[in-house]
C-alpha cells in the first residue's frame, strides 16, 4: 500500500499582497522578471482596495507600460543586442499594457446609454493628464498592423474614440449633480484642444465638423498648424489652407475643418449684423 503523499503546498503559510503600499515595497525590492510579471498580473485585484489609491495605481502602471509597441524603446546606452535584458522589460511594459486594457481601458458598461465604466477614472484630472501624456507618445498609441496584441488594440481603438466623445459631450453623470458635474465640465474643456491629436492620429478629423460650436480658437489653431506641416523634409509646406484641402491625406481633412469653421464663423457675423440692421430699423419706425 502506498503511503498518502501530503500536499506540499499544506506546509506552506500562503497569503496575498494585501494592499498597494505592500504592492510597491515588493515590486521595488524585485529585478526577478518572473516576479515582476506576477506582480502587474495581480496588482488590480489586492484585497485591500482602495478608490483614493486608484490614480497612483493608474498613473504608475501607464508608466510601466511607456513604449510598450516597439522593443527598441528598452535598450540602455551601450546594450547590445546579444542581451535579453531590453526582451524582458519590454514583455513587463507589454504586460502592463495588457492589464490595463482588462481593468480600466475596456469597457464592461452593458448599458449602452449609461457612461462608459472607466468614465468615473478619467474624470479625477491627475488620471486624465496621464492619459494623454501616455497615448500622445508614438509608441504607445495602438496599431491597426499589430501581428500581436489585437484584442489590447481594438480594445485601445475603442477607448480612445469614446474618451474623445466623453470630453466633448458630457454634461453630467445620470443625475445632474449641480456644482460637482459643472467642475467636470470645466475640468474637460481644457483637454479638448488635445483631442486633436488623438483623432488626427485615428483618422477622424471629421469628428469636429459637427461640434463647430463648441470649437474653440485653440482647438481651431492646432487644426490649422495639421493642415500647414510637412510630412517629409524635402516636401513644400502649403502654401495656405486652400492648398492643404486640396491634398490627399489628413492635412485636407483638417484644412476642411477649418475652412469651414471659417465660413460658418464668417456667416454668422453677417447674420448678426442683418438682426442688428434689422432691430435698429423697428427702432427707428417706432
Amino acid at each position: 500500500m502506498v503511503a498518502d503523499r501530503k500536499n506540499p503546498l499544506l506546509e506552506k503559510d500562503i497569503h496575498p499582497t494585501w494592499s498597494w503600499v505592500e504592492w510597491q515595497k515588493r515590486w521595488d525590492g524585485s529585478n526577478n522578471v518572473d516576479e515582476l510579471l506576477g506582480l502587474l498580473h495581480g496588482g488590480f485585484f489586492l484585497p485591500d482596495i482602495r478608490w483614493e489609491e486608484l490614480p497612483n495605481r493608474i498613473c504608475f502602471y501607464l508608466e510601466i507600460a511607456d513604449g510598450w509597441r516597439s522593443e527598441s524603446e528598452f535598450f540602455l546606452p551601450g546594450e547590445g543586442r546579444y542581451t535579453n535584458v531590453p526582451n524582458y522589460r519590454h514583455a513587463i511594459a507589454r504586460k502592463a499594457l495588457k492589464v490595463l486594457c482588462a481593468c480600466v481601458f475596456k469597457n464592461i458598461e452593458a448599458d449602452r446609454h449609461a457612461p462608459a465604466s472607466w468614465a468615473k477614472l478619467v474624470v479625477r484630472e491627475e488620471i486624465l493628464k496621464k492619459i494623454f501624456w501616455f497615448f500622445l507618445r508614438e509608441n504607445n498609441r495602438p496599431s491597426q498592423y499589430a501581428n500581436n496584441l489585437q484584442q489590447e488594440n481594438e480594445i485601445l481603438f475603442s477607448f480612445l474614440r469614446g474618451l474623445v466623445l466623453f470630453i466633448w459631450e458630457f454634461n453630467f453623470f445620470g443625475k445632474y449633480a449641480g456644482d460637482e458635474d459643472k467642475g467636470v465640465q470645466k475640468m474637460l474643456l481644457k483637454y479638448r484642444p488635445a483631442t486633436v491629436q488623438i483623432m488626427y492620429y485615428l483618422r477622424d478629423l471629421d469628428f469636429f465638423l459637427g461640434r463647430k460650436e463648441k470649437i474653440d480658437a485653440k482647438t481651431l489653431k492646432i487644426l490649422e498648424h495639421i493642415a500647414m506641416t510637412k510630412q517629409f523634409s524635402k516636401e513644400k509646406r502649403p502654401q495656405s489652407i486652400e492648398e492643404a484641402y486640396h491634398l490627399t491625406d489628413q492635412r485636407s481633412a483638417a484644412a476642411k475643418v477649418v475652412l469651414l469653421m471659417r465660413a460658418w464663423q464668417k456667416e454668422n457675423i453677417r447674420q448678426d449684423q442683418i438682426r442688428a440692421a434689422a432691430h435698429e430699423l423697428q427702432v427707428a419706425q417706432e
